[in-house]
């Protein structure tokens, strides 16, 4: 699976060939394309025929996504064919438009049409052809960027869009609508050295890019046909439009000319590893973020060309390795692709509510008010409170190694940076990874990994911390999203062993003093619990659906508290309940099992932390919870 089917206009595909001024700053002429030794051009590639366009080096069938070009894909026998002649002006054919007789006259107005702001003839605009690509492109702030932090807001899409937020010379990274229930999100790097395995599958391997890190629930693999290189990527819901996504990408300098550059994605308030990738610097050792910077939006299948496709970018921010000091991306011009239809193509630049950001649009109804170069300029903006958070990281993340040690640092951020990384003996340094002997801070695993983020339980994924639904965007990961109940839904896979025991000075949980046990279902009432002390049981379960509240009510909270035990009467919850052990709960330590009889005990306390979840929650009757 390659992160973007093959197009013409892709600027991956002629970086990649070291082309810098790409298609996307001066299109490239057909007699260009016609030097390469094959007989058709199939969009980012050429081959023999149409037929063997779908094929790559190794004779893997890539299906419809590599049949674009001077070919057609035919839904009927399933194979990628030639397109039929198009009718040009004056009675006159041509296998493509741009190959009719030159002038306005001579390109005509059915299969072809003429673009007066660029003097080209291209194809009409249809669904049945693909929309020019819409670019941005910066001026880095610094000399030597390690740290780029980018935001894109999705303003419309449609199926086979991409919404590449950050590329440069070593590779890219952005988000994709694949269809109208799923999107993606990939990190990419390419081969370097010149090297391209669809050419020369022996490569120097010093050149060829070698995943080192693959971060949880994300897919790691090469990919082809544009270039060669590592990948990865990781599908999920749809993206919501007018709704803010950051991409942040970091270069560090390994030495020896050998560069790492790692990729990380923020969606559902966390921040997430995409991969980290190693590859060589090329004789000039320029490791840090550089090249042609763009963001960019494309169209990379024909179909739905005639719905529009648009994105808003920026402002974005640049720092040197040690991240002390992040600078704004103060400029940024327009331009767009002329190898396709380019009749509707578009940018500009929104208002206070959204900083200013500068958008760009393609296909659909989008009017071509600015010109191609048009500059923008940002106003000056303080960071963003995710770029503010994702700071909190960076000096782990220049001493992490791997995958556990950088998704240490981003859910796990130490308040100083950790001296050393982790040793065998016992230092007085911060370590930078947990721990698996017992310690007095509550673990951070949970049972279900949602995605971006993780929760005690499927049906909880889609809530955040404040308890508000935030729907099936949120439900992804190790759950999937029950059409049928409208809800998140998998089994909760088990473990029986404590992820964290007892805390010596709780300091943040609860307090579990006793309360009067009722003695009735009439006396059974709501406490005055707080929902990760800010919500109360009415301000929480109050005015929602029953089914949200039966959501709801399974739910913890950050302290380790079950919301039914706390709110009874809304959850209608039975008492009797309420204030009983569950007979099915086991805890393990050391080859030992505990049950809520044995407990507490002098290794299992009630204030115990097993997966997030308080002990005194499962054994409220030993623990005294209604005494």
């Amino acid at each position: 699976m390659k992160p973007v089917s093959v197009i013409a206009n892709s600027p991956l595909v002629l970086a990649k060939q070291k082309m810098f001024f790409s298609r996307h700053v001066a299109f490239i002429s057909l007699a260009l394309l016609s030097l390469v030794s094959a007989d058709v051009t199939c969009g980012g590639h050429r081959a023999t025929s149409c037929e063997r366009c779908p094929y790559d080096s190794n004779g893997d069938d890539k299906g419809r996504g590599w049949c674009n070009g001077e070919c057609v894909w035919n839904d009927v026998n399933g194979k990628c064919a030639t397109k039929p002649w198009k009718r040009c002006g004056g009675g006159s054919n041509a296998k493509i438009c741009a190959e009719c007789p030159s002038g306005e006259a001579n390109c005509g107005n059915t299969d072809c049409v003429w673009h007066p702001n660029t003097s080209l003839c291209r194809d009409s605009f249809s669904d049945d052809v693909r929309t020019a690509s819409v670019h941005l492109f910066y001026d880095k702030p610094i000399a030597q960027p390690a740290w780029w932090f980018q935001r894109v807001v999705p303003t419309a899409s449609a199926q086979s869009t991409y919404f590449c937020t950050s590329q440069h010379r070593f590779g890219y990274g952005g988000i994709q609508e694949v269809n109208s229930s799923k999107g993606r999100v990939l990190f990419s790097i390419w081969d370097q050295g010149g090297c391209d395995q669809d050419v020369d599958p022996n490569c120097d391997d010093n050149d060829m890019a070698k995943t080192i890190a693959c971060g949880t629930g994300v897919t790691c693999q090469g990919f082809n046909g544009e270039g060669t290189g590592r990948q990865s990527l990781y599908d999920r819901a749809s993206f919501l439009l007018n709704e803010e996504y950051y991409f942040m990408t970091q270069a560090k300098y390994l030495g020896n000319k050998r560069v790492e550059y790692t990729g990380y994605f923020y969606e559902n308030g966390m921040w997430r590893l995409l991969s980290r990738i190693q590859v060589s610097t090329n004789s000039d050792e320029q490791w840090w973020i550089h090249g042609q910077l763009a963001s960019f939006v494309e169209q990379w299948i024909a179909g739905e060309t005639t719905k529009d496709r648009g994105a808003l970018f920026g402002p974005s921010y640049m720092a040197e390795k040690d991240a002390t000091d992040f600078r704004q991306i103060k400029t940024v011009r327009f331009s767009h692709g002329t190898l396709e239809n380019h009749e509707h193509v578009n940018a500009w630049q929104a208002g206070a509510d959204w900083q200013h950001a500068v958008g760009i649009e393609t296909g659909g109804n989008a009017v071509p008010v600015a010109s191609k170069w048009d500059e923008f300029t940002y106003p000056d903006y303080a960071p963003y409170e995710e770029l503010t958070s994702f700071r909190e990281n960076i000096d782990c993340l220049n001493l992490a190694q791997n995958k556990e040690e950088i998704e240490f640092c981003l859910n796990n951020a130490p308040p100083t940076a950790p001296t050393a990384l982790p040793t065998a003996a016992p230092t007085n340094a911060s370590s930078m990874s947990p721990t698996k002997v017992l310690t007095d801070a509550p673990s951070e695993s949970t049972d279900v990994n949602c995605g971006a983020h993780t929760a005690a339980s499927c049906e909880e994924c889609v809530y955040d911390s404040n308890g508000d639904d935030r729907g099936r965007g949120w439900c992804n990961g190790e759950c999937v999203w029950n059409n049928a109940d409208n809800m998140c839904a998998a089994p909760t896979k088990p473990t029986d062993a404590p992820t964290a025991l007892p805390t010596a000075d709780p300091t943040d949980a609860p307090s579990m003093s006793p309360t009067k046990a009722p003695t009735s279902n009439s006396e059974c009432v709501d406490t005055a619990f707080m929902y990760n002390g800010k919500k109360t049981c009415a301000e929480l379960l109050g005015g929602k659906p029953d089914r949200k509240i039966k959501q709801l009510c399974k739910k913890w909270d950050k302290h380790g508290r079950l919301v039914k035990n706390h709110c009874p009467k809304t959850c209608k919850y039975k008492c009797n309940k309420q204030c009983a052990d569950d007979n099915k709960f086991i805890i393990e330590h050391e080859n030992a099992e505990y049950k809520c009889d044995d407990i507490p005990n002098s290794v299992i306390t009630c204030t115990t932390l097993r997966k997030k979840q308080l002990v005194a929650e499962h054994c409220r009757k030993s623990c005294g919870i209604c005494s």
